[in-house]
């Protein structure tokens, strides 16, 4: 059995391409084996009755138990499991709320690959992973929600289209016919979006699109 595969992670989070495309990169990059995927809180602590654990992946707004009052039981439980919190807010007093309430690494939804890869390794080292704290640019606001910024992609309203398409889980033919363009004019967008963003397969377009708020 490899170091990675004596890792368990259980991935929390109501949306299954992005969970889907979260296991995708812990098992590319050898971080560790995914126990369990669940939609809820609920779910997340019936699981961990049974499941050995060392890492939880929890996003906050989840249906039935949300991700900070799942965070309260598993305080309760005073269990030695850790926990990287992904949210869309990536306001300071939320990072510090959940700092202080004993999370270990907190990620904010416009993440990039090698950021999530990077917070995995600091925590299964013994070490916390909050960068929101550690910039000194960070520009605090009372607004929580980080707009899709597409100046710094450069990406056209079409490829956009494209990219929601398939981050629904749509085929090409599928993105064709809800379009009106051909299947071939699909495909070459596709092709150019994976080339601008660098990205190689539809999981991590999809982990993109979340992160970067377009869905």
């Amino acid at each position: 059995m490899t170091a990675a595969e004596n890792y368990k992670i259980i991935i929390a989070d109501d949306h299954k391409l992005i969970s889907d495309s979260i296991e995708l990169i812990i098992r590319e990059n050898i971080l560790g084996e995914v126990v369990a995927k669940v939609p809820n809180g609920r779910e997340l602590l019936t699981t961990l009755e049974t499941a050995n654990v060392d890492l939880i992946i929890l996003d906050i707004n989840m249906p039935e138990l949300d991700g900070y009052k799942t965070l309260q039981q598993l305080n309760t439980k005073k269990t030695a499991v850790k926990v990287l919190m992904i949210s869309q807010y990536d306001n300071i007093d939320y990072v510090r709320k959940f700092q202080a309430m004993g999370v270990d690494g907190y990620l904010p939804k416009s993440f990039d690959l090698n950021e999530f890869i990077y917070a995995i390794k600091k925590i299964k080292a013994g070490e916390q992973f909050f960068p929101l704290l550690e910039s000194d640019n960070q520009v605090m606001g009372s607004n929580p929600f980080t707009p899709f910024d597409n100046e710094q992609f450069k990406l056209s309203e079409r490829e956009i289209e494209i990219i929601l398409g398939i981050s629904q889980g749509l085929t090409s033919k599928q993105i064709a016919q809800k379009l009106f363009i051909s299947e071939f004019t699909v495909t070459t967008h596709r092709r150019n979006i994976f080339r601008k963003l660098d990205i190689k397969n539809a999981a991590e377009l999809t982990l993109f699109a979340k992160t970067n708020n377009l869905i």
